[in-house]
């Protein structure tokens, strides 16, 4: 016979729900990405930094990232982003004590001659979503 089986539907039905908001966290960061590097391609640089989380390591140099976005040295122009639409691969969705919303995502970056990887993840501290790190 099981001991507390309160205490394990709770914990189910707790579960559940956590994945059910982190669907609806993944399919309302991922216009949001892609809004954002749409305005990298469209050289909106000021709009595109705008989408910066000011908490993030990011901000203070957020104007000079937005550019290197666009015109990498090694490779060119960006272009386009993914062949399937803009986000190429979905990583994982965190919450943390319930304060934060975090969803990473892998995209690919079609540069003039040749497509890179790199890694975006936005956070939601509750007034919508902006970009929180950039990284390969």
């Amino acid at each position: 016979m099981m001991k507390n089986p309160g205490k394990i539907g709770s914990v189910l039905i707790f579960l559940i729900g956590l994945t059910l908001f982190s669907c609806e966290a993944d399919e309302e960061a991922r216009p949001f990405a892609e809004k954002f590097f749409s305005k990298v391609i469209a050289k909106k640089y000021g709009e595109a930094a705008k989408m910066i989380d000011p908490q993030s390591k990011l901000y203070p140099k957020r104007f000079e990232i937005v550019r290197k976005l666009k015109t990498d040295k090694r490779l060119g122009t960006l272009q386009s982003t993914g062949s399937k639409g803009m986000i190429e691969a979905h990583a994982s969705t965190t919450i943390a004590n319930f304060s934060f919303t975090t969803v990473d995502f892998g995209i690919k970056l079609n540069y003039d001659s040749t497509s890179t990887m790199i890694n975006i993840q936005v956070i939601d501290r509750g007034k919508g979503f902006r970009i929180n790190k950039i990284y390969r």
